[in-house]
């Protein structure tokens, strides 16, 4: 979509707004009698051969400045107890609850701006925000939701408005509820819950996020974000250092399939050879890849597997973009990546792509949308109803209707010898997934 026209996108959403309308698929046929607590599930028992368990390692709260924008007022402790069975509240007014309770699972908020759109300040985008959100139309909300997502909210009027240190401030108490959510549900044999958070790279609006997974107790006094580097290799460089220091953690990249190109290149980020120790420090650092997700699979595309009659599955290549340009498919897939790593290995000497697969949802909703008959989306005002899925509640070009090429998958699936943090943490390094 070309700049020039999303102030007309924008008028006609509230041209539309000016008129009361209301999209039925908000309201369930029958009310909720009340939110249900997670269910009492019973203790895995430890298992020399592996036991199978179900998990989700990427779900967003209202700590995630997009998240919050769209309407999500949910905290890591919701997210927790939907991922253990009980029900909570979506954004547009309903209630969620899966068909089944998770075995593990982490909130990964992001770190960039953490917590910081829940501490409104009070220069115009602020008081802008504050009013949109307390006073507006859901499609008021929509259309300042999506200049934001265009705009990506500068760090410098972010920082204006909260002084010197007061977004390090709120980010930092911010990473203080996810830690004590991370140990207060995590209850060994029943539910593993991880500290984690998600690094959101996007040089020129190209995919190169990872979900931070700990190991333990022992994490960092705030996260390495995407402010301090958007380039991997100075993440990984960073994870070492903290592995120096007693604080293991791997990373997991995610949604390749929009990176154009970039998640599995051929060369390092400013544009190198990929030598051996470029291989060593993302192997150590990057065990896993998750390739399914709401936004789409990062497995193969038609154009890479032609023989394949399934590489069509699930495709969703439009770049997370103002223009919607296509993801270029080379380097942006899993399969073609393992590929890619053979052949590095014989300049490289070591194969930087070996990595097993995992799939989770990146749900914003504090929750893990995968029931396909329960499906309540990943952005509440951008695909949080049947309506809005279908493109018939709001007045949006098709370029917009991006939450009808998402659907509900997926989740990560480990073979541990117990449901604990470590022989979990264990499992993704051995790549037993």
């Amino acid at each position: 979509m070309k700049p020039a026209r999303f102030p007309l996108v924008v008028a006609a959403l509230l041209l539309t707004a000016c008129g009361k309308i209301e999209d039925p698929s908000l309201y369930p046929a029958a009310a909720e009698p009340g939110l249900a607590a997670p269910p009492v599930k019973p203790a895995v028992a430890f298992s020399e051969t592996r036991n199978l368990l179900w998990g989700d390692l990427h779900i967003h709260t209202s700590l995630s400045y997009d998240a919050f924008t769209n309407g999500v007022r949910a905290l890591p402790d919701d997210a927790y107890t939907h991922m253990k069975g009980g029900a909570i509240m979506h954004a547009a007014g309903y209630a969620i609850q899966n068909s089944r309770p998770l075995d593990f699972g982490a909130v990964t908020d992001h770190a960039e701006f953490m917590g910081v759109a829940r501490e409104i300040g009070d220069d115009p985008e602020g008081r802008r925000l504050r009013e949109v959100l307390t006073t507006g139309s859901r499609l008021k909300m929509t259309a300042y939701f999506l200049q934001q997502t265009l705009k990506m909210s500068s760090s410098d009027k972010r920082r204006e408005s909260f002084g010197a240190d007061g977004m390090e401030k709120v980010s930092a108490t911010a990473w203080d509820m996810v830690k004590a959510a991370a140990a207060r549900h995590n209850d060994p044999g029943k539910f593993t819950s991880f500290v984690a958070y998600e690094w959101t790279s996007m040089p020129d609006e190209q995919n190169l996020h990872r979900n931070v997974i700990y190991r333990g107790t022992a994490v960092p006094g705030r996260p390495f974000s995407a402010e301090d580097s958007d380039n991997p290799e100075d993440l990984w460089r960073e994870l070492d250092r903290q592995r120096a220091a007693g604080m293991d953690a791997l990373a997991i990249p995610h949604n390749g399939n929009v990176s154009n190109g970039l998640m599995y290149a051929d060369s390092s980020f400013d544009g190198g050879a990929i030598d051996k120790t470029y291989a060593a420090l993302r192997l150590r650092n990057e065990p896993i890849s998750e390739i399914l997700q709401i936004k789409g699979s990062s497995e193969t595309h038609p154009a890479l597997s032609p023989d394949d009659e399934f590489s069509g599955h699930e495709i969703v290549e439009t770049m997370l973009s103002a223009s919607g340009a296509k993801s270029k498919p080379e380097g942006s897939y899993a399969r073609h990546a393992l590929r890619s790593g053979l052949e590095l290995q014989k300049t490289a000497t070591l194969n930087p792509y070996r990595f097993g697969f995992i799939g989770s949802t990146d749900s914003h909703n504090a929750s893990t949308s995968v029931d396909e008959n329960n499906y309540h989306g990943k952005l509440p005002m951008l695909d949080g109803t049947a309506g809005i899925r279908n493109g018939i509640s709001y007045l949006l070009p098709d370029e917009f209707k991006r939450g009808m090429r998402w659907n509900a998958q997926g989740l990560a699936a480990v073979w541990a010898k117990a449901n604990t943090r470590e022989a979990i943490f264990k499992a993704m390094q051995r790549r037993e997934t």
